[in-house]
């Protein structure tokens, strides 16, 4: 049936915002691919931002600069950088950015889905997984694919918290 003044435009709905500011190419990588997993028709639209290195302070600037039209502001970055700069962290207390740390470097993180060994130290975590995935890059989202099967990640979530974390701002309904 025909709407009855069909040149009355439809009410728009605004759609929930989400930032995310990484860390570097593999956290950008790995945001990427959970997005394609789970943030498709979920109501919210998920922006990623890549601070391209330097620390858990370029992180939090970056997402200070980025942060105001966004209704939710995450920052994942590796705990062996921290933020140290005060006024970058009292602004993102003021602003409500969701901080997301990975101990001590997103490899950890990803090494922990995995169920293995968490080394210490970032450089072991690094040379680790870089064992597991061999000659493949943690910047594709075909090496995602193949190591981190949505029921992996899925049967993870419960007890990894940053991961949790990601996949709640990522598909609030899922």
């Amino acid at each position: 049936m025909a709407r009855s003044n069909p040149w009355k435009q439809k009410p728009r709905h605004t759609r929930h915002t989400t930032l995310i500011v990484v860390e570097g190419d593999t956290e950008y990588a790995f945001i990427q691919y959970l997005k394609g997993l789970c943030g498709r028709n979920c109501g919210t639209r998920v922006t990623i931002e890549n601070a391209h290195g330097g620390g858990g302070d370029s992180v939090l600037k970056k997402a200070i600069q980025l942060c105001p039209p966004y209704d939710v502001c995450l920052c994942l970055y590796d705990t062996d950088r921290m933020p140290t700069v005060k006024g970058h962290i009292n602004k993102a207390k003021r602003l409500a950015i969701i901080e997301i740390q990975s101990v001590p470097c997103i490899e950890a993180l990803l090494l922990k889905i995995l169920e293995k060994h968490v080394p210490e130290e970032t450089a072991q975590c690094k040379r680790t997984m870089q064992r597991i995935v061999g000659e493949n890059k943690l910047t594709t989202s075909v090496t995602f694919q193949q190591y981190f099967p949505l029921d992996l990640l899925e049967q993870q979530r419960s007890s990894i918290q940053a991961l949790d974390q990601l996949f709640q701002y990522i598909n609030p309904k899922g």
